[in-house]
């Protein structure tokens, strides 16, 4: 769990950085969350994984920034479904997160 708890910490200091201080509180709150099932939730939820206005719809500013977001969002996809508590969204979502980074590389 402690690898998901750095990738969304990771994540809400890269969105707290450029502004998006409602997005990085949503991942403070799952941060914080110390119930594991409510953790679970969550950090699962279309909050995060959904569609517009979701947590993986953000898009940073800064290309470097931006990159190491959409890297985030894989991890967490993968660690999520490591520890049995992704989804078919998260899953879908880091699937085309991680082709579009294959596809566009440094």
């Amino acid at each position: 769990m402690s690898s998901i708890h750095n990738y969304v910490t990771e994540m809400e200091r890269l969105l707290r950085s450029h502004g998006k201080a409602d997005k990085a509180d949503l991942l403070k709150k799952i941060a914080d969350t110390p119930n594991h099932t409510d953790f679970s939730a969550l950090v699962s939820s279309l909050d995060v994984w959904g569609g517009e206005g979701s947590v993986v719809d953000v898009t940073l500013e800064e290309p470097n920034d931006e990159r190491r977001y959409s890297e985030l969002i894989v991890d967490l996809a993968e660690a999520l479904d490591q520890l049995g508590i992704g989804n078919s969204r998260s899953r879908w979502v880091g699937q085309v997160v991680e082709d579009w980074l294959n596809a566009h590389p440094k």
